[in-house]
């Protein structure tokens, strides 16, 4: 039985005028031009890329075959195929909803990688500076406490808050000084807590948290002042709130676009901390407003160099559990940039019985007169 059709090779627009020859196995499509030999296609891999529709026009495809397309309009040419062929209107069914299927997998995904990079990337730069100042001090509050109890699991032990009164003055008189010296104006706490962590970590809302362990480690009192002018850096440019931003936007948008429960986004902040790790843009100006805390407040900036250095080579040495906070990696560009910048000239962080006192504000017994 023969017919006429058009074909098209996928590759061009140019329609080719054929003969369509049905055989019990195959379908030849003979008058292809530049092609000597018939097109064979075999019946049962034959499929509607148009099913025949109420003027009889129909378009048959190949399966493994996405591109040549085959258009007839012969009534009894097309009853004489599906005769031939009984499989092909479901095949066909089958074949437009995997289509369909992979239309709509690949809209899901690109709409999940839209939505996770909006979350990643442009949710914190628009919402960290809308947050109310209010909300982004319970942020920070909640952030300190999920840490606190978190290092207290990790080092077992019940982690306290160090409060002996001639350290916290200390502390006070300390605070009050960097941040007289800083462009931030909002309310600045600066909490010391009994662990054995070497490091500081900020929080929202103007949240800083020393860990009992970098007092230990600091050489003198104008390394410790580093670390925290560094971290006051991070407070400054809302590193720490746009961290918290991100974060509970990946956890909520992956939640909501993969069917979670919602579960973990009120638990974020312990995550947040355990893996902060800010880019090195972020690290470069939480540097460059360390430098200029520490310089308008007269003191010396070379422990901002001599700090990071031995964070650098001493730190891994030491136990896992004493690292883990340890996110202050000090690389060549950034030691090139401090160690030109930073200087000996200066005053000291604070005074000698400050510095004492501070060394001894999570041991009360130590505070006790003989």
């Amino acid at each position: 039985m023969s017919a006429q059709g058009w074909f098209y090779d996928g590759q061009s627009s140019i329609r080719h005028d054929v003969t369509l020859s049905l055989y019990p196995d195959r379908l030849e499509i003979n008058g292809i031009a530049g092609q000597s030999a018939p097109e064979v296609w075999p019946l049962d891999q034959l499929w509607w890329a148009q099913p025949p529709n109420a003027n009889g026009k129909a378009r048959l495809a190949l399966q493994g075959d996405s591109a040549a397309r085959l258009e007839l309009d012969e009534l009894n040419f097309i009853a004489a195929i599906r005769q031939a062929c009984p499989e092909i209107d479901r095949s066909s069914k089958d074949k437009g909803s995997r289509r369909r299927l992979a239309l709509i997998l690949g809209v899901s995904i690109a709409s999940v990688g839209l939505a996770v990079f909006a979350a990643a990337t442009i949710l914190p730069r628009v919402l960290a500076p809308l947050i109310p100042a209010s909300v982004e001090q319970a942020m920070g509050k909640a952030a300190v406490e999920q840490v606190i109890d978190l290092v207290g699991a990790l080092e077992n032990n019940t982690i306290k808050r160090c409060t002996v009164e001639a350290g916290y003055a200390a502390m006070t008189r300390f605070r009050d000084r960097i941040a007289a010296a800083s462009d931030y104006s909002g309310p600045l706490e600066i909490t010391v807590v009994d662990a054995k962590m070497i490091n500081a970590f900020a929080a929202p809302g103007g949240q800083i948290v020393v860990f009992k362990g970098l007092i230990d480690f600091a050489n003198n009192p104008e390394e410790l002042a580093s670390v925290v002018a560094h971290e006051l850096g991070h407070v400054i440019h809302l590193h720490p709130t746009k961290g918290m931003v991100r974060h509970i936007g990946l956890t909520g948008t992956l939640d909501l676009l993969l069917a979670g429960g919602g579960q973990g986004i009120l638990g974020t902040a312990t995550g947040l901390m355990l893996r902060s790790s800010y880019s090195r843009d972020a690290e470069r100006e939480a540097d460059d407003a360390a430098l200029k805390i520490l310089q308008r407040a007269g003191v010396k900036t070379s422990g901002l160099v001599s700090v990071f250095k031995r964070f650098s080579k001493e730190l891994p040495g030491m136990p896992k559990s004493l690292r883990l906070f340890s996110s202050h990696p000090l690389s060549e560009e950034r030691a090139a940039r401090l160690s030109a910048q930073s200087s000996a000239q200066g005053n000291a962080a604070m005074s000698a019985e400050d510095w004492s006192a501070l060394q001894k504000m999570c041991d009360p017994k130590k505070t006790q007169k003989k």
